[in-house]
C-alpha cells in the first residue's frame, strides 16, 4: 500500500481514495482531486488552451490560496 496519494494534476492536493476524476490533458489521463479541478481542467483544454499547463511552473492556486492572512 503506498503512503502518499496521488496529487491532483490541477492544484495539487492530494487525490482522495475511492474518487474518480479524470481527464484527457496533453494527450495522457490525468487525475483530479475534485469534480471543480476537474471540470477546470476539461474547460481549459476544451478552449484549446492545453499550453496552460504545459508552461506551468506549479499547481494552479486554490481559492484558499488567494485569502489574505489577516481574514482567514
Amino acid at each position: 500500500m503506498s503512503s502518499s496519494a496521488p496529487e491532483c494534476f490541477h492544484c495539487g492536493l492530494p487525490v482522495p481514495p475511492d474518487t474518480h476524476f479524470h481527464t484527457v490533458v496533453l494527450d495522457q489521463e490525468r487525475e483530479f482531486c475534485c469534480l471543480g479541478c476537474e471540470a477546470v481542467a476539461k474547460a481549459i483544454v476544451e478552449s484549446g488552451l492545453s499550453d496552460f499547463y504545459r508552461y506551468r511552473d506549479r499547481p494552479s492556486r486554490r481559492a484558499e490560496d488567494l485569502i489574505p492572512q489577516g481574514l482567514s
